[in-house]
């Protein structure tokens, strides 16, 4: 009959077999073979972006004998299904190594997840009216990245909104927005220039009084530039609202200020 030697190594084996009489058999030498290593095929999914773990590597076939174990990068062994998932994988390179059923083990596969250029924006800034005006905005364009959006101006508080977003009320100067997506990937827009609009000037046009004594002299107010409609306020007094030119009536002679 048959006898079999299980569990043995891969090598030179001797066997002698003996009879019921004591009989011996020359030393046998077998030789057993080295089984080829299982293989496996992988892929892998980018990162969002630098510094955000979620890429994915994908073990997709074997060969062996299932079921299998996979091992990323030295760690603790986990069972599955093929195709295998591993996700919340860092940018760089991975080695994976999987087992089969007999303990055979493939060779460390490397597989490279990539980064994701994550999130990209432009903003573009509105002139203000004029130069002491807080009336100029920031439009915020986002061209790659995960909605929804959070918006930070000059180091402020976070908002929520869709892209394009618009800043407004803001001052003429230079202005920082930081732009990050929902899955944590983050865009630094710097230097946005919201230009200041031209100076608002006025021309004036006194008239005389008819003697030193009179209140009947005037003053005549034409602005220059400026959004229509405007105050006037003379000497401090409380602004009125008018079209222009405007005039004040029944001035003492001297000297008066406007705004």
């Amino acid at each position: 009959m048959p006898f079999t030697f299980t569990g043995v190594a891969a090598g030179a084996h001797t066997i002698i077999v003996t009879d019921a009489n004591g009989c011996a058999t020359n030393p046998i030498t077998e030789n057993v073979a080295t089984g080829v290593a299982p293989t496996a095929t992988t892929s892998s999914t980018a990162t969002a972006c630098t510094g955000v773990n979620n890429g994915t590597i994908v073990i997709n076939t074997a060969s062996g004998t299932a079921p299998y174990t996979f091992s990323l990068d030295g760690g603790a062994p986990v069972s599955g299904a093929l195709p295998y998932t591993f996700t919340g994988v860092a940018a760089g390179a991975h080695n994976i190594v999987v087992t089969d059923a007999n303990g055979c083990a493939t060779n460390p596969i490397t597989e490279n997840v990539a980064t994701g250029t994550g999130v990209s924006a432009s903003a573009n800034g509105l002139t203000t009216s004029c130069p002491t005006a807080a009336n100029g905005s920031i439009t915020v364009t986002v061209t790659t990245g995960t909605a929804p959006y959070t918006y930070v101006l000059d180091g402020g508080a976070p908002v929520i909104g869709a892209s394009p977003y618009t800043f407004n009320g803001l001052t003429a100067g230079l202005h920082t927005v930081v732009v990050t997506d929902n899955l944590g990937c983050l865009a630094q827009i710097t230097n946005i220039n919201v230009p200041a609009g031209p100076a608002f000037t006025a021309n004036t046009n006194a008239t005389s009084t008819s003697c030193n004594t009179a209140s009947n002299g005037t003053i005549t107010v034409t602005p220059n530039g400026g959004t229509a409609p405007f105050a006037y306020s003379l000497d401090g007094g409380a602004p009125v609202p008018g079209a222009s030119p405007y005039t004040f009536y029944n001035l003492p002679s001297g000297i008066h200020s406007l705004w």
